[in-house]
């Protein structure tokens, strides 16, 4: 873990580092380390990996069903080494102490979906309306006020800002709030104008949402036609 250490380190603030006295800069208000990217190739993919599990709360737009959410067949499809260049849960090759890592206790998630994840299926329409039932008994097993996972449909029209930046996350770490995406390689940013940004967009794309009810019968109406695809 040596050479891992000294490079975290090195990417660290100084300890006599104060944001208060930094400009900020450009148009997204940047101060210095407001923003990190993590380019350690596997091990930042774990490090991401755990901080998405062990985040005490966590917001989230996604185009396919997440990590935690997933059915094993559906699971199977969306991390398969020839379309998944970055995985979001462990897999073979990534560090061996990323599997050990567990889905922190009493974690508050939001997801919100993508609406196109309701008819995209291809040549997979079983898997995906058998992943589609799956969420729709999340949904409807959702206790209010109880800590756990919110799962939503977010429309795509009205188009919000979060449609417009992409796949993001607002997570609060050791209570420290993170936005933070992954593609090539996973990134981390607070503070900065455009940290804030993505956080009011995140929040309105959470008020944007279908309702549980609306959630729960889109999903079910929407495994039912999936179904239907696989036997015409």
């Amino acid at each position: 873990m040596g050479k891992h250490a000294d490079f975290l380190t090195l990417h660290m603030p100084p300890q006599s580092y104060s944001r208060s006295q930094r400009d900020e800069e450009g148009l997204a208000r940047r101060a210095p380390h407001d923003c990190w990217a993590d380019v350690a190739d596997n091990e930042a993919t774990a490090r991401y990996i755990a901080v998405m599990q062990m985040a005490s709360e966590v917001a989230q737009f996604c185009m396919t069903v997440p990590a935690g959410l997933r059915t094993p067949a559906y699971q199977q499809i969306v991390l398969d080494p020839d379309v998944c260049a970055t995985p979001d849960e462990p897999v073979l090759g990534l560090p061996s102490w990323v599997s050990k890592v567990p889905w922190v206790a009493g974690q508050r998630r939001t997801v919100l979906l993508d609406e196109t994840v309701l008819t995209r299926g291809g040549s997979q329409s079983e898997v995906v309306a058998g992943q589609l039932r799956h969420l729709a008994d999340l949904v409807s097993q959702e206790k209010t006020g109880v800590r756990g996972t919110v799962v939503r449909i977010l429309p795509m029209s009205p188009v919000v800002f979060v449609h417009t930046v992409g796949l993001h996350a607002e997570v609060t770490l050791h209570g420290h709030r993170l936005v933070t995406s992954i593609g090539l390689f996973p990134f981390y940013e607070t503070g900065s104008g455009a940290a804030q940004a993505i956080s009011a967009g995140l929040r309105e794309a959470v008020s944007a949402a279908c309702s549980r009810e609306e959630t729960y019968d889109r999903l079910v109406r929407a495994a039912d036609a999936m179904q239907r695809r696989t036997t015409s």
